[in-house]
């Protein structure tokens, strides 16, 4: 396997165009994050994709550096709506029905002891982030309770309605 070592000179390259934009992609990122930590986050990963590349010319570097934050935030945009998708498929497909009867109430209590029971196992910010997303919070409002990101929210979400449909599916 072949690995991509950086010269002293790409190096420096590098470290000059990234002295000289950063500023300006840090705006840039800001405009669609409105998060500084975030736009950072953007411009660092926007870096690592650059390192990853065998010839960069001078020329264009501005070029490539604007097309390629684009195409982050695009990316990023695709990602946000496929988890919001995810989101509305998996509580769609927990939702209870409601209880008509007796027996139908039974079961939506045992299946809630289930879900209780599973969440004592979790790590508490995932049960947390858990219990806020069954209370219908957006991962915004999840991620600004637990002080944590947005990403890491849809993060211990996703793993925990994971965990939780195994646990039911084997508990049934």
């Amino acid at each position: 396997m072949e690995t991509n070592t950086i010269t002293d000179q790409q190096s420096d390259f590098l470290a000059r165009i990234y002295v000289q934009y950063l500023e300006e992609l840090k705006l840039y990122f800001m405009a669609y994050t409105h998060n500084e930590m975030e736009a950072e986050d953007f411009v660092h990963n926007l870096f690592m994709k650059i390192m990853r590349l065998d010839l960069i010319v001078e020329s264009t570097v501005r070029n490539l550096l604007f097309t390629t934050a684009h195409r982050m935030i695009i990316d990023d945009v695709r990602h946000r709506y496929y988890v919001r998708q995810a989101e509305v498929r998996m509580r769609n497909g927990m939702e209870l029905s409601a209880a008509t009867d007796v027996y139908d109430k039974m079961e939506r209590d045992q299946i809630l002891g289930l879900e209780e029971r599973k969440l004592q196992t979790m790590p508490r910010k995932r049960a947390c982030a858990y219990r806020m997303w069954r209370e219908e919070k957006s991962m915004k409002e999840i991620a600004l309770a637990l002080n944590i990101s947005q990403r890491t929210a849809e993060a211990h979400v996703y793993h925990a309605t994971c965990e939780m449909k195994a646990f039911i599916r084997m508990a049934i």
